[in-house]
């Protein structure tokens, strides 16, 4: 669980070996913000529905993600 910018957000995890995850669809509240703060939030959501692996950098949670030819890491802080 979580906040992405505008809305709180939950989602299932299941980890099937150390590094490889999957998180079931992210179901988050539907307050509304500003246009430009919705789309990054929107880019944010569809980024963590993809998530495979994560990892550790800086103490930070890394969550890599590929969907086709996107592929990219969230980076996460409390």
């Amino acid at each position: 669980r979580g906040f992405a910018g505008c809305n709180r957000f939950n989602a299932t995890v299941t980890e099937s070996k150390p590094g490889e995850i999957k998180l079931g669809p992210p179901a988050a509240t539907k307050m509304a913000c500003p246009p430009a703060q919705m789309d990054l939030e929107q880019k944010f959501l569809a980024d963590l529905a993809v998530v495979n692996r994560y990892s550790y950098v800086a103490g930070q949670l890394a969550l890599g993600f590929q969907d086709g030819d996107r592929a990219g890491v969230l980076l996460l802080r409390k």
